[in-house]
């Protein structure tokens, strides 16, 4: 766009010319938005995954029922069937270590 305007500030034909302040009016705030977006862009870049299979990985939960081996967790408000290789009483805090296919696997968090 800025090209475009700076080729027609001197062009030969008076019909399509425009002035150097028309121009810098125009494209001054379509520079700063388009710094404003690719900073956001950047700044979203480095933004630890918050949904997905990956968001899910390190949160914490509370146990609902005993898992030996399976069981019922509560993680972020949201029940879940989970997989532990070693047994977790109900109601002991457990943290997430993986997801296989809907079933996370969870291991008990030691104080």
């Amino acid at each position: 766009m800025v090209f475009g305007m700076l080729i027609l500030i001197d062009s030969p034909d008076p019909a399509v010319r425009i002035g150097l302040y028309t121009a810098l009016a125009l494209a001054l705030p379509f520079g700063a938005i388009l710094m404003i977006l690719l900073i956001a862009l950047f700044r979203s870049l480095k933004q630890k995954v918050a949904t997905g299979d990956e968001g899910m990985i390190g949160l914490t939960g509370v146990a609902d029922s005993d898992i030996s081996p399976s069981g019922r967790v509560l993680v972020r408000g949201e029940y879940w069937i989970a997989k532990s290789t070693s047994p977790v009483a109900a109601g002991k805090p457990i943290r997430v270590v993986a997801i296989e296919n809907l079933t996370l696997n969870v291991e008990e968090v030691k104080e």
